[in-house]
């Protein structure tokens, strides 16, 4: 999906955590700065983890990022801590990657 498409998805369905989710990581970690919007990714991405009561481990990680993305660096390891934890076994390592970024006082960039 493009970025036109998560958006238009996250304005037909504001409630649906996946898409805000996604499209909050998009606006946060995308390499191309003219495509982030840290204040947008920092909203959608706080919705997404109220709607799953922060207990998503993809939500958190997103939240992470996004407030990283924000210059909010010791949230942004509170909240990707809290991924870590919920997260599955193979996605761990790029949750303590993400993390030692934020330590550095580092946003996450997509590759």
């Amino acid at each position: 999906m493009s970025l036109a498409d998560y958006s238009q998805a996250a304005l037909l369905k504001p409630f649906e955590a996946e898409t805000l989710n996604n499209f909050a990581w998009i606006l946060a970690t995308c390499p191309e700065k003219e495509f982030r919007n840290s204040r947008t990714a920092l909203k959608d991405a706080k919705d997404a983890c109220e709607l799953t009561k922060n207990k998503d481990w993809n939500c958190l990680d997103t939240l992470g990022a996004a407030y990283a993305q924000n210059e909010k660096f010791p949230e942004a390891i509170a909240a990707a801590e809290k991924a870590l934890k919920l997260a599955p076994k193979d996605k761990q390592d790029g949750i303590r990657d993400r993390i030692a970024l934020y330590r550095d006082k580092k946003p996450y960039r997509e590759k």
